[in-house]
This record gives structure tokens, sequence and C-alpha cells, in this order.
């Protein structure tokens, strides 16, 4: 939440307003009204780094893959749902705990 608006909130609360009525003018939760009313000061947010992916283990071997693959244009596009779609099987079969044996085919 922006400095402003918080002390506004604050100045709200002060006021008299109810969490209710202060979730109603901010389109905030209640709960979320009630924290920034009590709170002393505004909550600082900081960005963390990014966490590695799944498929960082695997890097070299499908850059690999693509030196060896014919050489053709294809989209950026097309590698990112490449990419998010082998995310997508990483985690279905690490969260399943079965072992797959069939075949993938990508359509």
């Amino acid at each position: 939440m922006r400095g402003e608006i918080w002390m506004e909130l604050k100045a709200d609360y002060q006021k008299g307003l109810s969490y209710s009525e202060l979730s109603r003018k901010y389109n905030i939760d209640r709960r979320t009204a009630k924290k920034y009313a009590q709170s002393d000061r505004r909550r600082e947010y900081v960005l963390t780094d990014s966490k590695p992916s799944e498929l960082d283990l695997y890097k070299t071997q499908i850059s690999i893959w693509l030196e060896k693959a014919p050489m053709r244009a294809v989209p950026v596009s097309i590698c990112g749902n490449l990419i998010y779609f082998l995310q997508k099987i990483v985690y279905i079969f690490r969260d399943s705990g079965k072992k797959y044996f069939g075949v993938l085919k990508l359509l």
C-alpha cells in the first residue's frame, strides 16, 4: 500500500470509521484494513531473488539437444511454451510419487 493511502487510512480510523467502512472505502479486505490501522508504520516490501527452476539441472542437456536439432527458425513463444510444458510434467510426476514408463507425445 502506498504511503499516502496508508496515512489516509490511519486518519480515517482515528476519525472513527470502522474496519468494514475502511475496507469498502479503500477496496481492501477488512482484516487488512485492521492490520494497517493498528500498525505504527507503513510496511516495506522487498523483492527477493527468483528461485531456481526444476529444469536448471537439465539446462546443459537441453542446450546440447537444441544444437543437434536441425536449424530452423522457432518462435521464442514456442520455446517458452515447451519449457512451461516440461516444468508442468516435472511437477506432476514429482508430486504424484509414481514412476512413469509410458511415452509422452507432443502434438
